[in-house]
């Protein structure tokens, strides 16, 4: 599926009362942010591979849909259900036809719904909305765990595996994701079902394991999904992250520690040896040459 999908059609249509004007809002309607890579950084967020354009204007019904001129426009993102203003892009009214917005390398994380505010030459106010398309993307915080493209696919991740002891309480790995729609999650154990120790939270970026056991290990995969539509085509997207767990015994630091012991026990006599070899060649040199 290609990554670069830019399209629009008809915006809305917004009826004017009290004077029986009717003004029409058009411009683009959607857009898939491009993207070529399936993980974004909180230090260093993932951005658009290609400049995103959204804009907009006005016909006037009664003139025989002419575009109207614009007195001002601006720009608004839907945030956790409030509008908050687009104010870190200048918006271009390109002589009052129309009203542009240009992202030159748009954060992914800021994908969502977009509105476009316009305020006719006239006084009258419209607007329509612009929804702003992203795939899933892991979105990482830190560097502790290190992610890895899998078979070449950008969106088929491989985190560091991990290793816990036989006994340990509990385990906790996480699915950040970040995407609009807002992306789906779903987690598996060596593609199938999970162990019934093991819990997601409630947006299932949170997978949590208890009492860790032999049989915990293997690889644990979180597919992160989201669909939507543009001028009636369907996409489907997927990120897949595989992560390795590897449960040892509990009495498996004794193998190491026995060897250690076998080596501090070698070196010790090796030690003893050469000790006995230097105190001999000291007795010899002080001992008094036999006359003849």
């Amino acid at each position: 599926m290609s990554n670069r999908v830019i399209l629009w059609v008809a915006c809305a249509v917004f009826v004017l009362s009290g004077v029986g004007a009717q003004l029409q809002a058009e411009g683009s309607l959607a857009f898939l942010v491009p993207v070529q890579a399936g993980r974004s950084q909180v230090e260093s967020p993932l951005k658009s591979s290609e400049p995103l354009t959204l804009w907009c204007q006005i016909r006037d019904r009664r003139r025989g849909s002419d575009v109207a001129k614009i007195k001002e426009a601006h720009f608004t993102r839907t945030v956790a259900g409030k509008q908050t203003k687009v104010d870190d892009v200048g918006v271009d009214l390109h002589g009052g036809r129309n009203a542009s917005l240009t992202f030159e390398d748009l954060d992914v994380a800021k994908a969502g719904r977009y509105t476009c505010h316009i305020t006719a030459e006239n006084g009258q106010n419209v607007n329509g909305n612009i929804e702003v398309y992203a795939r899933p993307v892991l979105l990482a915080n830190g560097y502790s765990v290190k992610y890895i493209e899998k078979e070449d696919d950008p969106f088929h991740l491989e985190a560091s595996s991990h290793t816990l002891t036989e006994g340990t309480d509990l385990e906790t790995f996480t699915c950040h994701v970040i995407g609009y729609p807002k992306p789906t999650i779903k987690w598996t154990f060596n593609a199938g079902a999970l162990p019934e120790s093991a819990k997601t939270s409630d947006d299932g970026e949170t997978l949590t394991i208890e009492n860790i056991e032999k049989q915990h290990q293997g690889t644990y995969t979180c597919t992160a999904s989201n669909e939507f539509k543009i001028d009636s085509k369907p996409f489907s997207n997927k990120l897949v992250i595989d992560r390795q767990l590897n449960v040892k015994h509990w009495l498996s630091f004794l193998i190491p520690l026995g060897i250690i012991i076998i080596l501090l026990l070698l070196l010790g006599i090796v030690i003893s040896l050469c000790e006995c070899r230097r105190k001999k060649n000291e007795q010899q040199l002080l001992e008094p040459a036999t006359e003849e």
